[in-house]
C-alpha cells in the first residue's frame, strides 16, 4: 500500500496505490486520523489501487462519516477503477443502497445526491 499526499491551503489530496485490504487496514485508519487533523477537505484518489476488500470499503466509509461530524469533507477524486467497482458490487455496495436506515446525503462511494 502507498500513500502520497499534498496539501494546497485547507485542501489535502491524498494519492493511495496498491492493495487497500484487511492487512493494511490498520495502517490505512492511522494514515486518515492524521491526514482528518491537518486539513478541512481531504480528496483521496483511489486511481492506482490494484485490490481492495470490505475491511477498507468500510474503513473509508466510517472516515466518511467522521469527517462530515466534524464539518470536514472527504471527497472522492474520480470514477472508481474497474476493481473497486467490482468489490464495491459483489460487497452489496448499489446506487440503490441505504446506509443507517436512511440514504446517505455525502455518500463517499456514490457521491453526494441531489
Amino acid at each position: 500500500m502507498d500513500f502520497k499526499t499534498e496539501k494546497n491551503g485547507n485542501t489535502v489530496t491524498v494519492k493511495m496505490g496498491g492493495p487497500l485490504t484487511i492487512e493494511h487496514a490498520a495502517e490505512l485508519k492511522n494514515f486518515m486520523t492524521s491526514v482528518s487533523e491537518e486539513s478541512e477537505k481531504i480528496i483521496v484518489d483511489l486511481d492506482d489501487v490494484t485490490d481492495m476488500d470490505l475491511s477498507c470499503i468500510q474503513l473509508l466509509c466510517s472516515a466518511n462519516l467522521c469527517f462530515d461530524n466534524t464539518r470536514k469533507r472527504l471527497i472522492r477524486k474520480s470514477a472508481h477503477p474497474k476493481v473497486i467497482t467490482q468489490v464495491l458490487f459483489d460487497a452489496g455496495y448499489t446506487a440503490q443502497m441505504v446506509c443507517h436506515g436512511i440514504p446517505c446525503k455525502k455518500c463517499f462511494w456514490k457521491g453526494d445526491e441531489k
